[in-house]
């Protein structure tokens, strides 16, 4: 968020906030459900606005998208709302040469 929110995860108060989120139906129900206004574009849009203040926040990408927005993002809300699943992600082959201690 570029400003201070007024009840940042309270989902029954409205936001009157317009933020970015991914164009994918699963955000932008997310970020209606919290109260904020959603606008569903892609990453590439989010720094341009943060910058032309077109939206005050943006939701969806992981923390390492986040670092390259820190001067104008002032306000973080690590809000779980989505699980990030990459990360278990592995190769078949490699998983079954795997021993039993590993």
């Amino acid at each position: 968020m570029t400003e201070k929110p007024k009840f940042p995860v309270q989902p029954n108060v409205k936001k009157n906030t317009l933020i970015r989120v991914p164009p994918i139906n699963s955000f932008r129900l997310a970020a209606k459900a919290l109260g904020y206004t959603p606008y569903p574009t892609t990453w590439v849009y989010a720094r341009s606005g943060l910058e032309s203040g077109m939206v005050k926040g943006i939701m969806g990408g992981g923390a390492e998208g986040y670092l390259g927005l820190t001067k104008m993002a002032k306000y973080y809300l690590p809000i779980h709302d989505h699980f990030e699943h990459w990360l278990v992600y592995m190769n078949l082959d490699l998983w079954k040469r795997l021993s039993g201690k590993q």
